[in-house]
């Protein structure tokens, strides 16, 4: 059920790309009267975000605000990041950024604007079923971003529109090219705080530690060596400069400082059936241990069917009825109900 919203002031994240200017037409439409925020959290990138967003702001004729929480997010999110790859995980800042940054800063702007409603250009929804509302699946399949959004609770999730919900990135262009929006047509980064030709090893090593170890064979063998584990992940088959492949990253042991690798793409190793996971948010109750859900095991990842149980407190296990490949601790697990996101958590474990 879509909820009833009464027509006032909304607040609205404004990035300068094409999702939220296309967001301001269709509040405006709707009889909002839209001001849009920019949140200045990469100074390592420079100025062209804001600048892009003033622009928009420009043409959409709407009052643009600007705050900087730059040392925020470096502190919930950039060093997490480091932290997480310095101890051999495979982090997901988005989600993490969506929780502790922009809608946590969305929000409290709001507050001292004297509004209630907020937006973002994501492409996802938000619907009510019984008492709760709940983050459920965008029109565009292939740009929903519901995965992402998982931490929301319901004092976020009550104050949420996404104006995009119901439109595919194609019909979104449509709509800027109609209006006569000019727009910078970059698209957004898997990893926002990396500059555009920087990779992964280029941004870490000069933030962590890493040591050289040995990459085995299960059965012990020796076949080369690595650079340091967080510059490797579950799956991963080029760059690990050994002969006699192709070779796959099956499992890393952080107490031996050792990469385990298999030429078996069908590996238990790397296509488990079971998933720990912890650090759990639900929009609502946690999950029924008597129903079948849908899970995703990264943002990617073709979905399962699975039980969720509770092992203790914060700590649940997946029993997924098809096998995911190479889930990776880090990532986080997210829970669907059909097209509702019920919530997740952060993966620890697979067997």
């Amino acid at each position: 059920m879509k909820r009833e919203i009464s027509k006032s002031k909304i607040l609205i994240a404004l990035s300068g790309g094409i999702d939220s200017a296309v967001s301001v037409l269709e509040l405006q439409k709707k009889g909002f009267e839209v001001i849009g925020i920019h949140f200045k959290m990469l100074p390592r990138l420079g100025e062209s975000g804001l600048e892009d967003a003033q622009n928009v702001a420009g043409q959409l004729k709407i009052e643009l605000k600007v705050k900087d929480i730059s040392q925020d997010f470096k502190k919930e999110v950039l060093d997490n990041f480091i932290k997480e790859y310095q101890s051999g995980r495979t982090p997901n800042p988005c989600t993490l950024c969506n929780k502790k940054i922009k809608f946590k800063y969305l929000l409290e702007v709001a507050d001292e604007l004297g509004i209630k409603l907020v937006a973002t250009g994501h492409y996802a929804g938000i619907t009510k079923k019984d008492r709760n509302f709940y983050i459920s699946r965008a029109k565009d399949v292939k740009k929903d971003q519901s995965y992402f959004l998982y931490k929301l609770k319901q004092k976020e999730l009550t104050r949420i529109i996404f104006p995009l919900c119901d439109f595919t990135k194609s019909e979104v262009k449509e709509k800027a090219i109609e209006f006569g929006l000019k727009i910078s047509s970059k698209e957004s980064q898997d990893v926002c705080f990396m500059k555009k030709d920087e990779t992964l090893k280029d941004f870490l090593s000069p933030q962590i530690s890493c040591v050289s170890g040995e990459i085995v064979t299960e059965d012990k063998g020796t076949l080369g060596r690595h650079e340091g584990l967080a510059f490797y992940t579950i799956g991963q088959r080029r760059g690990l400069s050994i002969n006699g492949g192709p070779f796959y990253v099956a499992a890393k042991n952080i107490n031996s400082n050792t990469i385990i690798v298999t030429k078996n793409k069908d590996n238990l190793k790397l296509n488990p059936h079971t998933v720990f996971f912890e650090n759990s948010s639900w929009a609502g109750d946690s999950p029924s241990e008597g129903i079948e859900y849908l899970v995703k095991t990264r943002y990617l990842a073709k979905e399962s069917k699975a039980r969720i149980i509770k092992l203790k407190q914060d700590m649940y296990i997946a029993h997924l009825v098809d096998s995911q490949w190479a889930v990776t601790p880090g990532q986080s697990l997210v829970v669907f109900d059909g097209e509702l996101v019920v919530g997740g958590g952060i993966i620890t474990d697979v067997k």
